[in-house]
């Protein structure tokens, strides 16, 4: 696709819910979500407050060893 009406970059929580909001709600044809990695892969269920945890792997240089 090399256009749309709406781009939301980050397929957390808070992606995924615009999207859907967007599209389903409010009738937005075309809607794209730009992620590097897999919808909702980091974001965590530890937290209402829809907490995303920044570090899901030891291999993260500021997350230490």
């Amino acid at each position: 696709m090399s256009t749309a009406d709406v781009v939301i970059c980050g397929a957390g929580i808070a992606g995924i819910s615009a999207a859907y909001h967007l599209a389903v709600r409010r009738g937005v044809r075309e809607v794209v979500i730009v992620d590097d990695q897999p919808p909702l892969s980091v974001t965590s269920d530890k937290s209402t407050e829809c907490y995303r945890n920044w570090c899901p792997g030891r291999a993260t240089p500021w997350c230490g060893s």
